[in-house]
C-alpha cells in the first residue's frame, strides 16, 4: 500500500513537471496587445468595414441622379445610292418629380451612417469578446497559483507533522493525511493548469497567434473603484443609434413612395444635323401617373406601417437597452458589495489558520483543526477568486460597450 501511494505521488509530480514545462517561456501579452491583434484579424470587423465601403458608393451614385442626363448619337443611312449622315445631341433633366430623389439621397447617407455604426458596433463586440477570454485567462492563471500556494502551504505541514510523528507527539495517521492532502492539491495544480491552457488555446485561436504555448497574460495589480451608473449612457450605445436611424430610412422610404403619386415634368433640349441642315428643339413633357394611382396608394400604405413598425422598434430597444444596463449596473454594484465581505473573510481565515498551526506546534490543537482551517481558507480564495474576475469582466465589459474609456 506504501509503495502505491509513493508510485502515485511520483506520477503526479511527474506530470507537474510536465504541465510546468508547457506554461514557461511565453511571452506577456498586455490586454491592449490582444485587442489590437483582434482589431488586424478580425473577420467581421472586415467585412463591416466592406460593407460601409459599399454603402459610401452607392451614396455617391444616388448623388449622380441630380446631373442632367446628356447622350450623342451619329447614324448613317444608304437610301437609293445616298449616304446621310445625322448627328444629334440632347440633355434633359427633370423638372419635378416629388421629393423623391431628395428622400433618396438622404436615405443613402442614413445607410453609410448606418454601416458605420454597425462597424462600430462590431468592433465593441470583438472587444467584449478578447476582453472576455482575456480576463478568464487571468483567472486561470491566478487560480493555478493559489493552488501552488496551497501545496507549498501543505508540504509545510507535511514537514511539521513528520517532525512531531518522529518526536511521538503526533501520530501517524496525521502524516498520512496531510500527504493525502498533498497529491489532492497537486491533482487541483494540474487541472487548473489545465483549464489555463485551454482559455490559453481559445484566446489564440481568436487571435491568430500560431504557437499557444508561446502565449502567456501579463498579471497586474486590479484596481475596483464603486460601480458609477452615471459614466453609462444609452447615447454611447450604437444600438440605440441604429434603431433611431433605421426608423428614419423607414420615414425617408414612405417618403419616396408619396413621391410617385406625384405629376414629373421632364425638360429636353437636342438637336441634330444632316449634311447642311441643322435643326434644334425644346420639349417640356408632364407625365401623371393615373393608371398606377391606385398601386402607389397602396405602397405608400405599406410605407407607412413599416415607418409605425420601425418606430416600435427603436422605443422597445431603448426601453430594453436601458433596462439591461440598470440591471448590469445593479448586479456589479452587488458583486462589488460581495467583494468587499469575502476579502475581509479570507483575512480572518488567514488569521485562523495562522493561529491553528502555532497552537498545533505546541500541541494544543489536532491536525484535523489545521486540516479545517485550511479548508476554509482554500474555501474563502476560492470564492473571493470568483466575485473578483466576476467584477473584473462586468467592470471591462461595460466600458467596452458603452467606450467609457474614450
Amino acid at each position: 500500500m506504501h509503495k502505491t501511494e509513493q508510485m502515485k505521488r511520483i506520477i503526479v509530480t511527474l506530470l507537474m513537471l510536465l504541465s510546468a514545462f508547457l506554461l514557461a517561456g511565453g511571452r506577456n501579452y498586455s490586454l491592449d496587445e490582444c485587442l489590437e491583434l483582434a482589431q488586424k484579424h478580425g473577420r467581421e470587423l472586415e467585412q463591416a468595414a466592406l460593407s460601409l465601403e459599399m454603402s459610401r458608393l452607392s451614396y455617391s451614385q444616388t448623388g449622380l441622379g441630380f446631373l442632367p442626363e446628356l447622350s450623342l448619337g451619329n447614324t448613317n443611312t444608304l437610301s437609293d445610292g445616298q449616304h446621310e449622315t445625322v448627328t444629334s445631341v440632347e440633355a434633359g433633366t427633370v423638372l419635378f418629380a416629388g421629393f423623391g430623389r431628395v428622400h433618396a439621397m438622404k436615405k443613402a447617407r442614413m445607410t453609410v451612417e448606418t454601416s458605420r455604426l454597425e462597424l462600430e458596433l462590431a468592433r465593441r463586440n470583438l472587444n467584449a469578446g478578447v476582453v472576455e477570454l482575456y480576463i478568464r485567462l487571468l483567472q486561470d492563471k491566478e487560480l493555478v497559483s493559489i493552488c501552488k500556494d496551497r501545496l507549498s502551504l501543505l508540504e509545510q505541514q507535511e514537514t511539521l507533522v513528520g517532525r512531531k510523528v518522529e518526536l511521538k507527539a503526533a501520530v501517524r495517521s496525521d502524516l498520512l493525511a496531510v500527504q493525502a492532502d498533498i497529491t489532492a492539491a497537486k491533482v487541483d495544480i494540474l487541472d487548473a493548469e489545465g483549464d489555463f491552457n485551454a482559455s490559453r488555446i481559445g484566446l489564440c485561436e481568436l487571435l491568430e497567434i500560431d504557437d499557444w504555448r508561446d502565449f502567456d497574460v501579463e498579471m497586474t495589480d486590479s484596481v475596483f473603484p464603486h460601480p458609477q451608473s452615471e459614466m453609462y449612457s444609452l447615447n454611447d450605445l450604437p444600438q440605440v443609434h441604429l434603431a433611431g436611424i433605421r426608423s428614419d430610412i423607414a420615414n425617408c422610404e414612405m417618403e419616396i413612395a408619396k413621391s410617385a403619386v406625384w405629376p414629373s415634368v421632364q425638360f429636353n433640349v437636342g438637336m441634330s444635323s444632316a449634311g447642311y441642315r441643322f435643326s434644334s428643339y425644346l420639349s417640356l413633357s408632364v407625365d401623371v401617373p393615373v393608371l398606377s394611382l391606385f398601386s402607389h396608394a397602396k405602397n405608400v400604405r405599406e410605407k407607412q406601417l413599416s415607418c409605425s413598425i420601425a418606430r416600435s422598434v427603436e422605443s422597445q430597444t431603448v426601453e430594453s437597452l436601458d433596462k439591461e444596463l440598470k440591471t448590469a449596473v445593479s448586479d456589479l454594484e452587488n458583486v462589488y458589495d460581495k467583494y468587499q465581505l469575502l476579502l475581509t473573510e479570507q483575512e480572518r481565515y488567514e488569521q485562523v489558520l495562522a493561529d491553528v498551526r502555532q497552537k498545533y506546534e505546541y500541541g494544543a490543537a489536532t491536525y484535523f483543526e489545521c486540516q479545517s482551517a485550511m479548508s476554509g481558507l482554500f474555501q474563502a480564495q476560492s470564492q473571493l477568486l470568483q466575485i473578483k474576475y466576476e467584477y473584473l469582466l462586468g467592470q471591462r465589459l461595460l466600458e467596452i460597450l458603452f467606450d467609457a474609456g474614450k
